[in-house]
């Protein structure tokens, strides 16, 4: 069952100029176990391949994905543009079983500023600024790859919500992904920050809606690991004001804990059953104390507040789904994400 999914979970840790050379390295696994090879193919172009490297930091955390420790990956290449697109595709044979794919930057450990340690702790649960930098950059390749495949116009308005101290907002105002960015989210301290640093418009919000923007404001609202954190009462609620503050056909990106990563979370033999169990939210307290069922609230929810399409499993970060769903009114956008 799992062997014909080509997903994979992993990070790249970080990428920083060598010389003449750009070093990108982390890890990537299959739920089944690790791949014969790793390759790196750059702007189209596949200029490496190594055997798995041994990650004993990943095996430890990975414990219930068998041989996770053989996942470790390390290549230099020459960058043939200052900006381009890196895949790292992970096979068994001639054949892929998974990938992961991001923005390079030849800049990148110059082109943004710090944010302090502990706002960028409150965020990864680390200090460490090389993964919080590395991680946005992936991560909004991932988000903007979604909005090209959604909408056909101009993005006028984005919110980040839930910004924090600016993991994708950094990035998307580099990028210039709408003519006007906006964040918001409940951490003062974090919202300051950025509204001095990072550029567009920040503001504070309280836990619970409603917020201060104008109903139908922003064409796209990109939400990461926002309802990841939520009672599902309060997920409801988030719902119904995200739609609220979208435009009619305006695109609303968020992410869930959903099979994908069940996929790595639940051991054999039973896995199949707790699978179930987690995409429909029953006994999903027991299974994982503490955790809220989101993928019940997401068909319940999401479903008939936005017009939620095709969720695609692994496509936001290495443990994250993303669902892609349109606020009421004309649909405007590619039908379906791939």
């Amino acid at each position: 069952m799992w062997k014909q999914w080509g997903i994979c979970r992993g990070y790249i840790d970080d990428m920083a100029r060598v010389d003449e050379e750009l070093r990108v390295h982390g890890w990537m696994v299959h739920p089944t176990g690790p791949f014969g090879t790793i390759e790196l193919v750059v702007d189209g172009r596949s200029v490496a391949s190594q055997a798995p490297g041994i990650r004993e930091d990943v095996g430890q955390v990975m414990s219930r994905t068998p041989r996770a420790h053989r996942s470790g990956f390390d290549f230099r290449f020459r960058p043939p543009s200052p900006r381009g697109r890196i895949e790292i595709i992970g096979r068994r044979g001639l054949t892929v079983r998974g990938r992961m794919q991001s923005t390079y930057r030849a800049d990148l450990e110059t082109a943004f500023p710090s944010p302090p340690a502990h706002l960028v702790t409150r965020i990864t649960a680390s200090p460490n600024f090389k993964a919080f930098r590395m991680e946005g950059l992936r991560l909004v390749t991932e988000f903007t790859d979604a909005i090209r495949r959604h909408r056909r116009e101009p993005v006028r308005r984005l919110l980040d919500w839930g910004c924090g101290c600016g993991r994708l907002s950094l990035h998307l105002v580099a990028d210039h992904v709408a003519a006007e960015h906006f964040g918001c989210d409940i951490d003062a301290e974090a919202v300051a920050w950025c509204a001095e640093n990072v550029g567009g418009t920040f503001s504070a919000i309280a836990p619970v809606p409603p917020t201060e923007f104008p109903a139908g404001f922003f064409d796209v609202v990109i939400g990461y690991s926002v309802f990841t954190h939520l009672t599902e009462v309060m997920q409801r609620q988030w719902l119904e004001e995200l739609r609220r503050i979208t435009a009619p056909g305006g695109l609303v990106l968020v992410t869930v804990h959903g099979d994908f990563l069940g996929m790595f979370q639940f051991p054999r033999p039973n896995l199949r059953a707790r699978l179930k169990a987690w995409r429909h939210g029953h006994r999903a307290r027991s299974i994982l104390p503490g955790r809220v069922p989101v993928p019940a609230v997401h068909r319940a929810g999401m479903v008939q507040v936005l017009r939620d399409r095709r969720i695609r499993r692994g496509g936001a970060g290495s443990d994250r789904d993303a669902s892609p769903a349109l606020a009421a009114g004309r649909e405007r956008g590619p039908a379906a994400l791939r």
